[in-house]
């Protein structure tokens, strides 16, 4: 059964039969969206997956063949203002483009080299993010502009993907993906 994180107010923080899992819609507002889009347009993304999403790190990068970090670019002040919205202060960003099509894997942040805590800011398309643990999964609407939080289990105990296909089932309805790019906020332990 898909679970949706539909708008009841402006602003509306939705938690899942996922424990830790908490979507905050209208998180931004379409306004700071379009700003983050464009700023983005002038950064300059790294293609390590062929025929998948593109990356760019701010704060430290993370190897994904070595599965170890380091220092990268620091955060640009366009990101200040998002930043100040966390619940935490991260200083590790990872911003993840995705075509119509594109995916990423099942897995979990890492969980040594992260904290305890994973935030992911939508934008653009809407998209249904997989969470597995188990046996059970769950199918989550992530939309727009939106803050998906991930903590205690639902940070180390249930996986998440988005699978390669060019559509979703949404509300019932079939709808094409567009592009996407997410902004997934960490912080780096220290141990």
């Amino acid at each position: 059964m898909d679970k949706y994180c539909t708008i009841v107010s402006p602003t509306t923080t939705h938690t899942f039969s996922v424990p830790g899992l908490s979507c905050t819609t209208s998180f931004i507002s379409k306004g700071e969206e379009t700003d983050l889009q464009k700023n983005l347009q002038t950064c300059t993304f790294e293609h390590p997956f062929p025929r998948g999403r593109s990356v760019l790190h701010f704060g430290y990068t993370y190897n994904y063949t070595r599965r170890s970090l380091s220092a990268a670019l620091p955060f640009p002040s366009f990101l200040d203002a998002i930043v100040e919205k966390l619940p935490f202060v991260p200083d590790q960003c990872i911003v993840n483009r995705y075509e119509s099509g594109h995916g990423i894997h099942e897995h979990i942040d890492h969980p040594t080299l992260f904290g305890e805590r994973v935030c992911i800011v939508s934008l653009g398309s809407a998209v249904i993010m997989t969470f597995r643990c188990n046996g059970a999964v769950e199918n989550i609407n992530v939309p727009p502009r939106s803050l998906l939080t991930m903590e205690n289990d639902a940070r180390y105990e249930w996986t998440h993907e988005i699978a390669a296909r060019t559509f979703d089932i949404i509300s019932g309805k079939r709808r094409a993906r567009a592009p996407r790019t997410s902004l997934t906020f960490r912080t780096v332990s220290n141990t």
